[in-house]
């Protein structure tokens, strides 16, 4: 059966968050994996995106391991993790959180530049613009304690 990511996405969102809650007292991924499984199996492949989205709505509030079940739930997916990160990246205080900093070393980066070349050379870009922010703010503030 196929579900809603409305009608449905709070239940499947409490149902993985359980799982996860599950694994750290446990010691065992199994459920988390089932569960992670199952999300994907439920939502129809057109939907994961909106699901995604859904799920990581506060994005710079989730757990490494509530990322890491998004992660996999996105699957081969990677475009939507990348669009996630690239709005956390404009949003952001010119640098990238620790939420944005395990997206980045945790997804798929050459599936990332197969699927949308031009959103991969965004992100890298963005990056590239907040290393030369910083560089900046470093130079003047060594400028002005001289």
């Amino acid at each position: 059966a196929v579900v809603s990511t409305q009608s449905t996405g709070v239940e499947m969102k409490w149902a993985l968050n359980e799982a996860i809650l599950a694994r750290s007292v446990f010691k065992n991924s199994k459920l988390f994996d089932i569960s992670s499984e199952y999300i994907k199996k439920r939502v129809d492949e057109g939907k994961i995106a909106p699901f995604i989205r859904f799920y990581m709505t506060n994005m710079a509030g989730l757990s490494q391991d509530q990322l890491e079940v998004a992660i996999a739930v996105a699957g081969e997916n990677v475009k939507v993790l990348m669009e996630i990160l690239k709005g956390s990246m404009v949003t952001g205080s010119g640098s990238l959180g620790k939420n944005a900093t395990y997206l980045l070393e945790h997804i798929d980066l050459v599936k990332c530049k197969e699927v949308d070349h031009d959103l991969y050379k965004d992100i890298f870009n963005g990056l590239l613009q907040m290393r030369n922010s910083l560089e900046t703010k470093k130079n003047n503030l060594k400028k002005a304690n001289e």
